[in-house]
């Protein structure tokens, strides 16, 4: 079974502590043999057009994968 995991809170390097729960879901899908494809937004963005550079990548990885 294959499952799209759409989250647009994801643990990162910077902010480990970001949606840990999200990484946490995943990785008991992945101990119960769930394949899992991630469409996340990793870590926190800076300033206004950081975050909408993260949004517009994140909703075209949503559009192709789904």
């Amino acid at each position: 079974m294959r499952v799209l995991l759409v989250s647009n809170m994801y643990p990162s390097k910077d902010n480990p502590g970001y949606g840990v729960f999200v990484k946490n879901f995943e990785d008991a899908l992945f101990s119960k043999g769930v394949r899992v494809v991630r469409a996340v937004i990793c870590g926190r963005g800076r300033g206004k057009l950081n975050k909408l550079l993260k949004y517009v990548f994140f909703s075209s990885r949503v559009f192709f994968l789904a």
